[in-house]
This record gives C-alpha cells, structure tokens and sequence, in this order.
C-alpha cells in the first residue's frame, strides 16, 4: 500500500461517517423522515460495484467503524450489519453486474430492509421482551426504497467523491478509450 492509498481509506471512512450522520439528521429532523436515504449504504454499494472484489470486506469494516462512530445502536451489531451487508455485494458480484443502476438499486433496498430487520432483532433482545416494537422494519422498508433510489441516480457521483479515486478500479472500457 501507498500513501496514496492510506489517503483514500481516510477519506472514505471520512464521507461514510458524513454520509451516515447526514441519513441520521434527514431521518430525525428533516420532512423526509422514514423515507431519508441511507447514503452510507448508497456509497457503501457504488464503490463494491466499481472496487477489487478483494476490496469489499475492508470497505465493510472501513464503513462500518465509520457508521458505529456516529450510529445510536451498538457498535458490534453495526459491524455485523456491515460486514454481512459486504457478504451480500461480495456474493452477488460473482452472479450479477452489479454497476448496472438497476441491480445495484436492487441490492441497495434489500441490503436496507436486511440491515433494519438486523437492528431491531437485536434490538428486541436487548430490552424486555415484553415490548415488542418492530420500528427498525417498519422505516427499513421506505429507507429502502429510498436508498435504492438514490444508489440508482447518485451511484456514480457517490463513488466518484473527493478522495476515493485510489480505491476504485478503473473500467477496460475506460482505459481503452483514454488510449484513442
């Protein structure tokens, strides 16, 4: 590794903690509520889709610790969501084209509801049992929605952030058409 990239890994656990305490304000004081995008994620889905399949288990971790500095929730429940949020991108990498919009919208809302379902299991184990209150799904679906749509229009721009040049591949086609 370089320094370059050491400078890249700051910067990107520098936007991912922005990104989740932005989605934190919209959702608690803005007029989107349940519906404010999880941009972290949005972020999260844009660079596993442009990134070295290697590379996604280190943004999870990156990303997570970032999203744990600035989240209410437990910090190893936010670590698990991200790492497991990693497993799902990493998996559907091998089957699918995931820097197509429309997938990666796809992932992004079931990544979303996945990681609010996650949230509330722990939670519900963590209070009485008595109290049962399904908030975490009940937001995760409409954050969902939301999320993937921003993953499907602001996919790129996210990816493409100041700083995170060094951590994103660049495509064949890319490289083949700066040649001409």
């Amino acid at each position: 590794m370089n320094r370059s990239s050491y400078l890249g890994w700051l910067f990107l656990a520098v936007w991912a903690a922005w990104l989740s305490a932005l989605s934190g304000h919209l959702a608690q004081f803005s007029w989107l509520g349940p519906w404010a995008p999880d941009l972290e994620l949005a972020l999260f889905v844009a660079l596993a889709a442009r990134a070295q399949a290697s590379d996604i288990a280190k943004f999870a971790l990156c990303l997570g610790l970032a999203r744990a500095a600035v989240s209410i929730d437990p910090p190893a429940a936010v670590l698990a969501a991200a790492l497991g949020t990693g497993a799902l991108l990493r998996i559907a990498r091998g089957g699918v084209q995931v820097d197509n919009p429309v997938i990666a919208a796809g992932l992004a809302c079931t990544a979303c509801i996945a990681r609010g379902a996650w949230l509330e299991a722990v939670h519900f184990h963590t209070r009485a049992a008595s109290i049962v209150e399904w908030t975490h799904v009940e937001v995760a679906w409409r954050a969902g929605i939301s999320t993937g749509a921003a993953t499907a229009l602001l996919g790129g721009v996210l990816a493409s952030l100041p700083g995170l040049g060094s951590l994103s591949r660049r495509k064949t086609w890319a490289v083949g058409a700066s040649l001409r």
